[in-house]
């Protein structure tokens, strides 16, 4: 992330990614749970792979 932006945004960035990476683990698991609640662990665990692999479709297409 930091080789994308300017020395002088590199605070921007460290905030940017730790209230994406926090943000994530507080939301997910709430996700997750009302998932389990609602359908029961596969479902859950079915629907995190997929949405796991949606996030590697970007993750390639920056690499190019």
């Amino acid at each position: 992330m930091y080789s994308r932006v300017d020395r002088s945004r590199y605070g921007q960035v460290s905030a940017l990614w730790n209230l994406a990476y926090d943000g994530g683990w507080g939301l997910g698991a709430l996700a997750f749970g009302a998932i389990v609640a609602g359908t029961g662990y596969s479902a859950a665990f079915a629907l995190t792979a997929a949405v796991v692999a949606l996030a590697v479709v970007p993750t390639l297409r920056s690499r190019r």
